[in-house]
């Protein structure tokens, strides 16, 4: 039925969910967390204001806390991603914003996530190795059309 299902979904600057951007240098007294995690931490089904990390937000910034003046939380989550996909946002996207915190939310399906993914492998001396550049089919693009604000 039109108009039973409506949701707006939005994504900042760096394609994460929701419109707040946040800067790559941590302010001052704030302490920030980063979630990573599938199509529940992205919120898939539900609009920008009832995301996990839009709700922790509001949450932890409704407290008073000694030492902290502000919380940031900030929503890494892109659905269908594994394990093997949130390792590699990590390391190359989730370091740069020198998070206090990470919490990695897990999914029973993301262990066939990791397994289709390709991206690591064991070495012969037991280490996991990076074994692919691409992820997720459609991820290179989605990152193209995310840098073009009017598709953003």
């Amino acid at each position: 039925m039109p108009g039973e299902y409506e949701i707006i979904i939005n994504t900042n600057d760096a394609g994460m969910r929701g419109t707040q951007n946040y800067s790559l240098k941590k302010p001052e007294g704030t302490y920030r967390i980063a979630l990573l995690g599938d199509s529940f931490i992205y919120g898939h089904g539900v609009n920008d204001s009832e995301v996990v990390s839009a709700v922790l937000e509001n949450k932890l910034n409704g407290e008073t806390v000694p030492g902290v003046d502000h919380y940031e939380v900030l929503n890494f989550g892109v659905s269908g991603f594994g394990q093997a996909e949130e390792l590699v946002t990590y390391r190359e996207n989730v370091r740069k914003y020198n998070p206090d915190v990470v919490v990695v939310f897990y999914f029973d399906n993301d262990i066939g996530n990791n397994a289709v993914s390709r991206l690591f492998k064991i070495d012969n001396d037991g280490n996991l190795v990076r074994d692919a550049e691409a992820y997720l089919p459609c991820v290179k693009a989605r990152e193209f059309m995310y840098s073009i604000a009017p598709v953003r």
